[in-house]
């Protein structure tokens, strides 16, 4: 919201306030109804492992994960809740100045994650430490930052993405010894590098080698790799990341070519994410002029099971498939909705 006046008793030119309080509500009946809000973490809040006094701000839902222990080699029962969130202070105009009252407030911006064991009665701090760049570069490190992230479960390892105002997609993984997020890291697209002979043209190709970012909302989730569909590996079963969003460079007020990519997931040495690859394109000839966007996407994904016959003599073999929905703000005209069926 904005205000003239705040409450540090000093006029701010029309403050924005992105977050506050944060409440959690339930629906048994697919939506039609839902319980009285629950306040789970106030913006004033004293722990500075639960994002101190800032407000505090959602964007992507909630998954439903095991967390695995990294001595035991054994994963959580029953299986966490996982709620992705992040503080950020209150601020005047678009190009981020603080106000009066961020003065106020004693956490830093960042993305931070609680978690709940018992479905929601009670939730707690996933780490203890809010997830930033190391080497912020700019003269007002407060809008170098990452935000909105959308956390997945993949290979036994929780990794969770993150929109930034720097021109790529970055991601962080959980590391469950620290009990802390570890640093954010580029996440890679699967170009080719070229091979030249001088540092200079092979580290301006690499700039290439990344998921691009226009300061944008992204979503993922993950689904069964289809080589372990059928079956489970050693370490449990192998699971692909689908990732979507707005991938072309960084232009103030741009938000186009929407597109879906995929991933092997979490690699094997559990340091990084396997590179994507484009899937699909959702929307490409829109969102190039300023003010036109197609952003905040959303993805949902639901198994079906089909029927394919090879021969007389074999019968009808189940064949595994996935339906792919994904939801969109088409700016100043409304919400959209693609599907895809993914084999």
């Amino acid at each position: 919201f904005c205000r003239h006046k705040n409450s540090c008793n000093s006029v701010d030119a029309k403050e924005y306030r992105a977050g506050g309080n944060l409440y959690e509500s339930t629906s048994k009946d697919f939506g039609k109804t839902w319980s009285k809000p629950k306040l789970i973490l106030k913006e004033k809040e004293r722990d500075a492992t639960k994002g101190g006094h800032s407000p505090k701000v959602v964007a992507s839902p909630p998954i439903r994960s095991k967390l695995w222990n990294a001595e035991t080699n054994a994963s959580s029962s029953p299986s966490h809740l996982l709620l992705p969130y992040w503080t950020q202070k209150p601020r005047v105009g678009a190009n981020g100045i603080k106000s009066a009252c961020a003065s106020e407030m004693q956490a830093k911006d960042g993305p931070r994650t609680l978690h709940s064991k018992d479905n929601g009665k009670s939730w707690h701090p996933l780490g203890s430490h809010a997830v930033r760049h190391e080497d912020s570069h700019r003269k007002a490190p407060e809008i170098d930052r990452l935000l909105e992230g959308a956390i997945v479960s993949s290979n036994r390892k929780i990794v969770q993405f993150f929109r930034a105002t720097r021109p790529r997609v970055y991601a962080s993984l959980y590391d469950e010894k620290k009990a802390e997020w570890g640093k954010p890291f580029p996440v890679r697209a699967t170009t080719v590098p070229l091979k030249h002979h001088h540092d200079h043209l092979r580290q301006h190709h690499h700039r290439d080698e990344f998921l691009k970012m226009p300061n944008a909302k992204l979503h993922a989730i993950s689904i069964p790799s289809s080589s372990s569909s059928s079956r489970s590996t050693r370490h449990g079963h192998q699971t692909q990341i689908l990732l979507a969003h707005n991938d072309h460079p960084y232009r103030v007020r741009q938000r186009g070519n929407l597109v879906v990519q995929i991933s092997n997931g979490v690699n094997s040495d559990k340091n990084g994410v396997a590179p994507f690859h484009k899937l699909l394109d959702i929307e490409t000839r829109r969102g190039r002029k300023e003010g036109e966007m197609v952003m905040y996407p959303h993805m949902e994904v639901s198994r079906t099971t089909t029927k394919k016959k090879t021969s007389s003599c074999e019968g009808n073999n189940k064949r595994h498939q996935y339906e792919l929905t994904i939801s969109y703000s088409d700016h100043g005209r409304g919400i959209r909705f693609v599907r895809a069926i993914l084999e």
